[in-house]
């Protein structure tokens, strides 16, 4: 999500005047996964990369609504690294931030700034250090 949240906020910068009518579903879906990441960073230190088990979903042929099956939470941290999603949710966050910024949404345009749950995360992977 976070990879896919990144690439459509490019796009919108690089061609939101070929979008037409649809430039505003864009917009909404950009909101609305930054929104999610924000919350899944709501404690610091921590990031939730994962909600479900992938298998135990998959083996399940219903309504989302009628499922039994426990949502388990896989939570990113010290303890438990995995620095490329929270990468990946911060860099989903800045490209959002200058979309909104060129659309002057002001209140999306500070969503780096905002963004505590990750900062402990960067600078963690070597080759993010070595750029």
């Amino acid at each position: 999500m976070a990879f896919s949240t990144t690439m459509l906020a490019w796009s919108v910068l690089e061609y939101r005047k070929s979008m037409g009518s649809e430039l505003p579903h864009a917009l909404e879906a950009i909101r609305g996964s930054t929104d999610y990441f924000l919350k899944a960073a709501a404690i610091p230190g921590v990031v939730f990369a994962q909600v479900g088990d992938a298998d135990a979903d998959h083996n399940c042929w219903q309504r989302p609504e009628d499922m039994d099956t426990p949502r388990t939470a896989f939570a990113v941290s010290e303890k438990a690294p995995g620095s490329e999603v929270s990468a990946e949710i911060a860099a989903a966050l800045a490209a959002a931030s200058m979309v909104f910024k060129a659309f002057g949404d002001r209140g999306y345009a500070i969503l780096g700034g905002g963004f505590h749950g990750v900062q402990s995360f960067w600078g963690s992977w070597i080759c993010y250090i070595a750029l």
